[in-house]
């Protein structure tokens, strides 16, 4: 029978610092929070070998009392609380007493450090938890911190580490979320003897500048929003500054470093009309919010943070995001919200979508009109693409209600051409793209991400109204892997109040019987499939999630596509219903729609200026 004992501590600091002391990037950001604490104004960081040969930090902080630079290494031995009240109005970085003693049992560390009141600073040596020598020094101010051959005594460690480009370059991120996260502090980076950056501790924009450049600061701007609880301040990129990763994206809770999926995908989300698939937004942001609201206490590396309202944090973050973004679209050639303000007023519509002076159409001209419409796509015989048949309507009943639409929209147009004669249509460009002249500018619109950005309207809309199911003729059956079929589980109430019908059919297999019936006419087994894919993608579903990406697909392959000859009225049809939306800019998976090229642009092209 085996006995119960009590782990010398050599073997709990060991144990501690596989938590703590993950890789060297870990013990830089340590060791740095430390200086942090410490009130450094200037922290320089030298790293050699991807900081399995050495780390070195030095500091101008308040350095260590020269009776405590043994007391430092001691378990649990922290300065920065000294009750359990604390532990509930955290604000410095390190409290746990935790990192010191991980750090100085895997590797050897020497330390100097003086403080403000003795001449001379103290020195000591640690390798693998044993103290080799202190010593009285002559040192600065503050405190200097050298970790030599990490894991020398632990080689199961050793070889789990990864090359020293890859762990040089996991380093980087944590200085730069470090410099970006305190940017009041001068940073100073050297890698291999090579100055990689340094930051003048003056702002937030001249740290940007200092570690990313000037032409990255030129493609962000800035955002500020505060509420009774959270303020909220950093950078954004814009929409066409996007990364195929997410490796530039910097969040910080009162200038700590974290890690929150949710607050992550707050900021994605607000960029979800204006981004590509596979493409990520750039952006550092910081949030404020009351240390007694927040709990850093839950990991030991302090980068998990739990919320006590995280709800309202995401929804405010998101918010403040997507209201900054709306009004930011810095891209020239992409049509901005306020260049087109008055298209979309009632009072005041400037968009006649006529090329030459307008006369009455009789009624069995309008008729005919609208039933070309609904034959938009009749031509279409050369898309290599999977398309549905075009189709606006998806039932009796909504294509009645449309077609009362349409005839309004035209009404309206016919009555407000003769009085506004502003935009011209100039025709149509390879059977793909609609020209058109308003004032001093050139557009070009994408026709079928224009249709498609309409028909996502006009579904949002419809299935937001009501939950309407049909069942289909022929129940598909749709086989799973473990996984994907773990992933439709764990959301399968979402697709069912989107309006699917689906039952476990033998092992990871489902059986699809009723479907939305707006999505009536589409493949059911690939639409389920790229909706798993897609939850899968994102880590977890909502229903808002699910909806939008079943509405997406719909509109992309229901809108008309490229090579599609349209006639004038086809073109005017287009046009006004594009213009009648709140967004009119972007398709659903954030290609542009409206392209604009100013007068002054173009005269550049011909060098007339």
């Amino acid at each position: 029978m085996s006995r119960v004992n009590i782990l010398d501590s050599s073997i709990t600091n060991k144990i501690a610092a596989g938590e703590v002391v993950e890789k060297p990037a870990a013990i830089v950001k340590e060791l740095v929070e430390n200086s942090v604490d410490a009130k450094a104004k200037n922290i320089t960081i030298k790293i050699t070998g991807g900081g399995k040969e050495c780390i070195e930090v030095i500091d101008d902080g308040e350095g260590i009392h020269r009776d405590d630079i043994e007391k430092i290494f001691l378990p649990h031995a922290t300065s920065k609380i000294s009750s359990e009240d604390d532990l509930f109005n955290i604000t410095s970085f390190g409290f746990r007493g935790e990192a010191l003693p991980s750090i100085a049992s895997v590797s050897k560390v020497s330390l100097k450090s003086r403080s403000k009141e003795f001449e001379y600073g103290m020195g000591i040596d640690i390798h693998g938890g044993t103290i080799i020598n202190k010593e009285e020094c002559s040192c600065n101010i503050g405190t200097e911190i050298i970790v030599r051959d990490i894991f020398f005594n632990t080689p199961a460690r050793l070889k789990f580490l990864k090359s020293e480009s890859r762990e040089t370059a996991i380093i980087r991120d944590v200085i730069i979320r470090l410099a970006l996260s305190n940017f009041e502090i001068c940073f100073e980076y050297i890698s291999n003897g090579k100055l990689i950056f340094k930051t003048n501790g003056t702002s937030l924009r001249d740290a940007i500048i200092d570690i990313f450049g000037l032409d990255t600061l030129n493609n962000l701007f800035f955002v500020e929003n505060k509420c009774e609880k959270v303020y909220i301040f950093g950078y954004l990129g814009d929409i066409n500054f996007c990364k195929s990763s997410r490796n530039n994206q910097y969040l910080f809770v009162n200038n700590r470093i974290v890690k929150n999926r949710n607050l992550i995908l707050s900021i994605e989300n607000a960029y979800r009309n204006y981004l590509t698939i596979n493409k990520y937004p750039f952006f550092i942001a910081f949030l404020d919010v009351d240390p007694n609201d927040i709990d850093v206490n839950i990991h030991p590396t302090k980068a998990e943070i739990k919320f006590q309202d995280e709800r309202m944090v995401y929804n405010f973050l998101y918010k403040t995001c997507i209201n900054k973004l709306n009004d930011c679209l810095s891209n020239s050639t992409l049509v901005k919200k306020n260049d087109m303000t008055s298209i979309t007023s009632p009072n005041d519509k400037l968009f006649n979508l006529s090329r030459t002076e307008p006369s009455p159409f009789s009624k069995a001209e309008l008729q005919e009109l609208i039933n070309k419409h609904n034959n938009l796509n009749s031509n279409n015989k050369n898309d290599d693409t999977e398309t549905l048949p075009y189709d606006l309507v998806s039932n009796e009943e909504f294509g009645k209600n449309h077609f009362e639409e349409l005839k309004e929209n035209l009404k309206f147009e016919i009555l407000n051409n003769a009085q506004n004669s502003d935009f011209r249509i100039i025709g149509q460009y390879n059977k793909t793209y609609i020209i058109g002249e308003w004032y001093d500018n050139f557009y070009i619109v994408d026709q079928h991400v224009a249709h498609e950005k309409i028909l996502f309207e006009e579904f949002t809309t419809k299935l937001n109204n009501g939950k309407i199911s049909r069942q289909v003729i022929i129940p598909s059956i749709i086989h799973l892997n473990e996984f994907s079929y773990s992933v439709y589980e764990n959301n399968k109430h979402y697709f069912e109040n989107c309006g699917f019908t689906m039952e476990t059919f033998g092992e990871n297999s489902i059986v699809v019987r009723e479907v939305p019936f707006e999505f009536k006419d589409c493949d059911a087994k690939s639409l389920i499939l790229d909706i798993i894919q897609n939850i899968d993608n994102f880590g977890s579903g909502t229903l808002a999630e699910v909806k939008y990406d079943l509405i997406a697909k719909k509109a992309c392959k229901s809108a008309i596509k490229a090579n599609c000859k349209l006639n004038d009225e086809d073109i005017k049809v287009l046009i006004s219903k594009l213009m009648k939306l709140e967004n009119p800019f972007t398709c659903p998976h954030g290609r542009p729609i409206i392209i604009k090229f100013s007068l002054n642009e173009i005269e550049k092209m011909f060098k007339r200026t």
